[in-house]
């Protein structure tokens, strides 16, 4: 395993990544140029420093000829001043939207801690759609923030991640068993915040869609949805065209403008502790009575008492009946949350 060091003002063409005073250039580093002073290789790990905005006018691609493995994958980490700290680095288009801040070619790419603005897509894996991973990543007025194209490897796991204001899906992923964990999608157009194509049994958990002129969810297979939350969309909260069958846990759909949840009457729907049209934050249209909807298990049909909606804040507070209401269950492998316990998003955090 090789180490790399890259920068957003590092020197093009003569910085050669062996360390943080020599940095390369990102676009050097993830393509592999022969400039490196060690090619990059399967395992390898970048470290990007975000010193500046980093500004493209064309896509920064991936190395072609190089992909990590399953044991050994090519992780790409941001960080502002310290490794380690966390810190975003910054990626946009010089002409908005023009073109893919980062396409990658091959599986076994992972991504932390990086922003993309007016990009045409974040970061496009419909070809490197194995094995991929990307952590504490926003996406804003772009066309989509991450795109997976469909794969039947290791399926994908996006944790953290963040679309506001993109002119299309904030999430598309049709690789099968796809994980989203804790994601946000905010004000964007498109079809849906998102859309998961043939996804066969994704996960969704504590997933936020809000604002959006079309659907906030829109699942075309198997999926399952865990304290996920579609608010104020302009279309249905859940629309699942062709989901033969879809599981939700703790999940609502509040003030969408038309469903807050729609689909077929072949397609079985199984809601437990859910709130699919409560008072006070009701859907223009209620519930599709096409959808065959099982298990309807303590619906919650209160009004939620979000905090703050005029700030996106909808956390739920000790007076909200929502609060503690839901099935208790963690996932502990990808969230800080030990146990959900209350229906809808931005969960309190419990022990046991």
């Amino acid at each position: 395993m090789t180490t790399h060091f890259a920068k957003a003002s590092g020197a093009a063409g003569t910085g050669d990544g062996s360390s943080e005073a020599n940095a390369a250039t990102l676009v050097n580093c993830i393509t592999d140029n022969v400039i490196l002073a060690v090619a990059l290789a399967a395992g390898d790990i970048i470290y990007c420093k975000g010193d500046a905005t980093i500004s493209y006018d064309s896509a920064v691609y991936a190395a072609t000829a190089v992909a990590g493995t399953s044991v050994a994958p090519i992780s790409v980490i941001g960080y502002s001043s310290t490794i380690g700290d966390d810190g975003l680095v910054t990626l946009s288009n010089t002409t908005a939207r023009a073109h893919d801040c980062i396409s990658v070619a091959h599986s076994y790419w992972h991504f932390y801690n990086f922003v993309f603005s007016e990009c045409k897509d974040g970061i496009d894996f419909t070809t490197g759609n194995i094995g991929v991973f990307c952590k504490n990543i926003l996406g804003t007025s772009c066309t989509t923030t991450i795109k997976v194209g469909s794969g039947t490897g290791d399926p994908p796991v996006l944790v953290n991640i963040r679309a506001v204001s993109n002119t299309a899906e904030g999430i598309e992923c049709v690789a099968r068993a796809s994980r989203l964990i804790n994601c946000v999608a905010i004000g964007c157009g498109g079809d849906a915040g998102i859309v998961t194509g043939n996804s066969y049994g994704a996960t969704l958990v504590n997933y936020l869609s809000h604002g959006y002129s079309g659907d906030g969810f829109k699942v075309t297979n198997v999926a399952f949805f865990v304290t996920c939350l579609a608010d104020g969309n302009s279309s249905d909260g859940y629309n699942l065209p062709d989901a033969e069958q879809s599981h939700f846990i703790n999940c609502a759909a509040t003030n969408n403008g038309a469903y807050g949840i729609s689909g077929g009457a072949d397609h079985e729907v199984f809601l437990h502790n859910c709130a699919m049209n409560p008072t006070g934050e009701a859907n223009t249209s209620g519930k599709s009575v096409t959808v065959n909807i099982r298990l309807d298990d303590a619906e919650q049909t209160a009004d939620p008492l979000f905090t703050d909606v005029s700030t996106d804040d909808f956390s739920v507070g000790s007076s909200s009946p929502w609060k503690a209401a839901g099935n208790g269950l963690g996932d502990a492998a990808y969230t800080d949350t030990v146990s959900f316990m209350d229906i809808g998003v931005a969960q309190r955090e419990e022990s046991g």
